[in-house]
């Protein structure tokens, strides 16, 4: 895969992004050298998936995982697999945090507020 390393994808839209994934799509399975039909069918998926998919108009995640897994891509969601590498004890302590932060800014703008 390429090195987007340099790219901050914090300044696009959703909009911009999801473009970018159908771009991505598009070129993996143009290098694959399947058609729309070709892949679609390989997924369980109707061309009109692919279609959207490609073309920026959203998708579904299960169709975009099962896109990904035809085309041998499923290395993007590497990421995702260290969030399960947490014990239940270390999520109790994030959330409990997350929680208190919470309440902290409440209180915080019904002072402002007073």
């Amino acid at each position: 895969m390429s090195d987007y390393s340099n790219i901050n994808v914090r300044e696009y839209s959703d909009l911009q992004l999801i473009k970018m994934i159908g771009v991505f799509i598009k070129r993996k399975r143009i290098n694959q050298e399947y058609t729309q039909a070709e892949l679609a069918e390989r997924c369980g998926l109707e061309r009109a998936s692919i279609v959207r998919l490609e073309s920026g108009k959203g998708a579904t995640i299960a169709t975009f995982i099962r896109v990904l897994r035809m085309l041998s891509e499923l290395e993007l969601f590497e990421p995702f697999t260290r969030a399960s590498e947490l014990t239940p004890i270390e999520i109790y302590k994030i959330e409990k945090k997350i929680r208190k932060n919470r309440r902290m800014r409440v209180r915080h703008k019904k002072i402002e507020n007073s």
